[in-house]
């Protein structure tokens, strides 16, 4: 397989799984309050919660996109993975846990795995990706914090 480039990011939400994995997968209200990525589901014609293991969705960052396939749509996780087989692949993996911090809350996850031959290119923005993935994770928190509480 080669050299694998991980990123891991967490961030503690005061809001069920439930609220959070809903607001996570409304992508069509990304670009409403997330700038660097969005998806575009227009192949599928369905919604991402509706999305099944081994359908498609086009992921858009910063201009550039990449056809992905689903590996995992449950209430625990989304996982998506996308690239050109011994070249590069991006694993994207979201989990949406309970929260053993905050009564009630989620902690939410964001972790992404690129390998291939040319995975060490992600290694040379190392700080583009941090950035991207805190504000990504600073701004779902502030947009499900945002709503009111449902039960």
């Amino acid at each position: 397989m080669g050299l694998v480039q991980s990123y891991h990011y967490e961030v503690e939400i005061e809001r069920s799984p439930e609220e959070v994995r809903a607001v996570f997968l409304d992508m069509d209200a990304y670009p409403e309050w997330f700038e660097y990525w969005h998806y575009d589901l227009s192949e599928t014609k369905k919604q991402a919660v509706d999305l099944k293991k081994g359908e498609h969705l086009n992921c858009i960052y910063r201009g550039s996109g990449i056809r992905c396939v689903v590996s995992e749509n449950t209430p625990q996780a989304f996982r998506f993975w996308g690239g050109v087989r011994g070249i590069f692949k991006a694993h994207h993996m979201v989990y949406f846990e309970p929260s053993q911090v905050t009564k009630g809350g989620t902690k939410f996850i964001l972790h992404e795995d690129f390998s291939g031959l040319f995975s060490f290119t992600v290694s040379k923005r190392p700080n583009d990706l941090t950035f991207t993935y805190s504000e990504f994770n600073k701004e779902l928190k502030k947009r499900v914090e945002s709503r009111p509480i449902t039960k």
